[in-house]
């Protein structure tokens, strides 16, 4: 007997991404033990920034597992139709396989190339990091103020990016039931409802609010 099994990391990155969101949920709703070289206040703001960036860039990651996948499956990606951003980034062309690997269409498929090039500059410049002196302090959502960097990977931009992952594969998954795919993307549609529910359910686990 032949047993064959064959992993989507990008479930897995949407799962981590998820799971991060809501550990940087709970750090924002001071559920925090400090050190002792710390503050509350202290831990709050650096461990949300922490899960914040591990969020954000577990999504990029999801996404880019995502065309990977279909490109993998012989897409040919058609970068007509599109204006390209000044700075593009690698999540414009993923966005872009995406969209036409699953026929997406409507407004999703019009912005989204351009929200997943805001998501990945966002995730570049967070492994790219250059270390810079920011003048003064800055506010935060949480309403104090911070480093700057703290204010820029936050809950509401870890919330965010999770947003956008979840309207996609529920895009996908829609796309999928209407049989609505490239050959290429095959493997990924099959999975997509399945997978869909499961991240459903642990978004409904980590108790992660405003995920729709």
């Amino acid at each position: 007997m032949h047993i064959q099994t064959k992993l989507h990391m990008w479930w897995t990155w949407t799962a981590i991404a998820i799971r991060n969101a809501a550990a940087a949920q709970r750090c924002r709703r001071g559920m925090v033990t400090p050190n002792s070289f710390e503050s509350e206040n202290s831990a709050s703001l650096s461990l949300e920034f922490e899960y914040s960036i591990s969020s954000i860039a577990a999504v990029a990651f999801a996404m880019e597992a995502l065309s990977k996948e279909i490109e993998g499956g012989g897409h040919n990606l058609d970068e007509s139709g599109f204006e390209k951003p000044t700075n593009t980034t690698r999540g414009f062309y993923v966005a872009l396989r995406i969209v036409q690997a699953f026929d997406l269409e409507g407004e999703v498929a019009q912005n989204l190339p351009y929200k997943m090039n805001e998501l990945f500059h966002l995730r570049n410049n967070s492994v790219h990091f250059e270390s810079k002196y920011q003048s003064g302090v800055h506010p935060h959502p949480s309403g104090t103020k911070t480093a700057y960097e703290h204010t820029i990977y936050t809950y509401e931009k870890s919330l965010e990016a999770v947003q956008l992952a979840v309207e996609v594969l529920k895009q996908c998954t829609k796309s999928a039931q209407q049989t609505k795919y490239h050959s290429a993307a095959m493997d990924a549609a099959k999975a997509m409802p399945g997978v869909l529910a499961m991240l459903e359910e642990i978004i409904d686990v980590e108790d992660l609010q405003g995920v729709e």
